[in-house]
């Protein structure tokens, strides 16, 4: 922090002397995994840990990235962009989860999987399969069992959803959004 101007900025001091990486004019500056979140002025970008600007300046404050894709979270909401800038889900979500070729969302208790092109993969499903992919709870992340997790096997995700009295039911769903019919569904294990 600079005692000047009170604002933020990252330095990297070595033998040859100190070399600013981001300047000192961040409102404050966090970490997050391999990169710095700065925020100034009502934005938030990420800069990699050499001070590049790796993404566009964001409204909201960035709260998780996987890969390319961020998440950034605002009034209750979350949302998706890609580092580029460009977005593949426009929508908010009551939670998203980043996964290495998909993304997960959970909006009215319902979870859905979807593409980073913004294909939802579980609209087709059985109706039956869909009534069985609800959160039973709201733990998302932090301590304790958590709502939902999420495998990625082949063509199939495995989805462990946390129930009420606190066992797990599986759900599998396959990841190529053909039409289901009703006629054997049987995609819930105990």
């Amino acid at each position: 922090q600079s005692k000047n101007s009170g604002k933020f900025g990252v330095a990297r001091i070595s033998s040859g002397g100190v070399t600013p990486l981001i300047a000192f004019e961040a409102d404050s500056i966090k970490g997050l995994g391999n990169y710095y979140v700065v925020s100034g002025n009502g934005t938030y970008a990420l800069y990699d840990l050499d001070g590049t600007k790796k993404t566009d300046d964001k409204a909201s404050p960035i709260v998780d990235y996987h890969g390319e894709y961020l998440k950034t979270y605002k009034d209750g909401n979350y949302y998706i962009h890609k580092f580029d800038g460009s977005v593949s889900d426009s929508n908010s979500h009551t939670y998203i989860e980043l996964y290495d070729n998909y993304y997960v969302t959970v909006d009215n208790k319902d979870i859905n999987i979807y593409n980073y092109d913004g294909e939802n993969l579980t609209e087709n499903l059985s109706s039956g399969t869909r009534e069985l992919l609800k959160v039973q709870t709201d733990t998302f992340y932090g301590s304790g069992t958590k709502a939902f997790t999420v495998t990625f096997s082949g063509e199939y995700a495995n989805v462990l959803i946390t129930t009420s009295s606190g066992g797990q039911e599986r759900v599998v769903v396959p990841l190529d959004n053909s039409p289901v019919t009703e006629e054997g569904d049987d995609n819930l294990e105990s």
